[in-house]
């Protein structure tokens, strides 16, 4: 962290006045001599004893056998050249590569593990990992000579679809990423609609793009091709991406009357299937998902909030759950939807509305984007002096992540023995570098950067 040097206290040896003045008067009378001196700021105690993410060099589990147990690192890689930490409001300080810091209004670098891969990436630059061994599978910057922000990322099939953000062209342009020959990068044809697109979800075979009014596309992530493009029946839906097809939801405005209206578009050539008006009490929610042909809704805005559902086909009311809850997965094969209600994890069939499981906790596949890792502090407080991160999740026990300074979480995953994992960014110990100014960037400079994974012990 950049330490500005305290200001000076003001004059010193101001000696009596033979008149006797009080230090009061003269405190009135030359105010920064009497300036109280300001606290000095806590020692910066970085660690410095070597951890498992010390080496410069791939380190795994296997060599200190502590595979599984908590706070283990279970896997650790350097990362290229030098980082540097950026303070952001209302965040930790995070490293940024030494390229972007002078650009940190950027999104911070980042990761997604999907099917076994880490996909750790800062901006345009994708560097691929293997999830059990931390081996670099590949790397790859997309289009590097068009400036640009990446602004959403989402995980199929093989690959990744990118949504940036155009600098120059200030336009939305879509990439296809594989691990094709060590890594390939393609740009996604989306015509004239480039300017206003957005992401709407995927899955293991499509990507649905929402184009300008009302438009929508859906693309082969395998190709990057265009599999159909068609204007939506609805002004301004809602769109959920689902195995059975595309739905669309589109509920009264304010003031406006008449019911809501769900639409059911083909997955193979975007037909309407089916177009129903739905229970006035759908207004002011979002469509979340359609498992097994029943619509699930949500209040919008909510954190917790009770959930209602609708035959996908009729319109029917099928339920409500009157309980306040956040969803946090779904389950097609089984036709569960996973909550969080209060600090307990409930699975609710989707048909009836019922609770199938009282006691979700242990389906740690299901709830792996409920752990992480938070600070004791404030985000705004925390500083390079602040006790390591510590780290929560269902059934997790209290540990603090130590391996390293600066070290942010990234992503979580279930590993192949079944172990829920957290990725992480960090400094391994010893390598912080205070500021200087002849440094090509500002903040504490980080010789050894790390991606590593530590194990949660469930």
């Amino acid at each position: 962290m950049n330490r500005p040097l305290p200001p000076a206290t003001g004059a010193a040896g101001v000696r009596r006045s033979r008149l006797a003045l009080s230090a009061g008067v003269l405190c009135a009378v030359l105010l920064s001599a009497c300036a109280a001196p300001e606290e000095e700021e806590p020692e910066i105690k970085l660690p410095s004893e070597p951890t498992a993410i010390s080496p410069d060099r791939v380190v795994t589990c296997a060599e200190a056998g502590d595979c599984g147990e908590a706070g283990s690192v279970r896997w650790s890689m350097p990362l290229d050249g030098d980082y540097y930490t950026v303070n952001k409001e209302d965040y930790a300080p995070r490293l940024f590569p030494e390229a972007e810091w002078l650009e940190r209004a950027y999104p911070s670098p980042t990761a997604l593990v999907h099917r076994g891969t880490v996909y750790y990436y800062e901006q345009d630059r994708f560097i691929a990992v293997d999830a059990e061994s931390g081996e670099r599978l590949w790397e790859v910057t997309v289009d590097p000579e068009r400036p640009k922000t990446v602004e959403e990322v989402l995980a199929s099939g093989d690959g990744l679809i990118v949504e940036t953000w155009d600098l120059q062209a200030e336009e939305v342009l879509l990439y296809l990423v594989s691990p094709d020959d060590g890594g390939t990068w393609k740009r996604i044809d989306v015509g004239s609609a480039a300017p206003y697109i957005g992401l709407e979800g995927a899955d293991e075979h499509h990507v649905l793009v929402r184009g300008p009014e009302a438009r929508y596309l859906l693309i082969d992530t395998a190709s990057g091709e265009t599999v159909w493009s068609r204007k939506s029946p609805l002004d301004s839906p809602e769109a959920s991406l689902t195995e059975d097809g595309v739905y669309l939801l589109e509920t009264p405005g304010k003031g406006e009357k008449g019911p809501p209206r769900l639409i059911h578009l083909d997955l193979e050539d975007g037909r309407t299937v089916s177009g129903i008006d739905l229970p006035e009490s759908v207004n002011d929610t979002d469509l979340y998902t359609v498992l097994d042909g029943t619509a699930v809704f949500v209040r919008p805005y909510a954190e917790e909030a009770p959930l209602q559902a609708a035959d996908a086909e009729t319109g029917k009311r099928l339920w409500e759950y009157p309980e306040a809850v956040s969803i946090v997965s779904t389950d097609p094969g089984d036709g569960l939807i996973y909550v969080r209600e209060g600090q307990e994890y409930r699975a609710i069939d989707a048909g009836s509305g019922k609770i199938a499981r009282y006691d979700a906790s242990g389906q740690t596949a299901a709830l792996i984007d409920q752990f992480g890792t938070r600070y004791r502090e404030d985000p705004d407080m925390v500083d390079l002096a602040t006790s390591p991160p510590y780290v929560y999740g269902p059934g997790v026990g209290d540990f603090d992540v130590e391996a390293g300074a600066v070290v942010q979480h990234l992503d979580s995953y279930i590993a192949e023995d079944g172990s829920a994992v957290g990725v992480y960014s960090g400094c391994a110990p010893g390598g912080l570098e205070p500021p200087r100014q002849d440094a090509p960037a500002g903040g504490w400079r980080c010789t050894s950067p790390r991606l590593f994974a530590v194990d949660y012990g469930v």
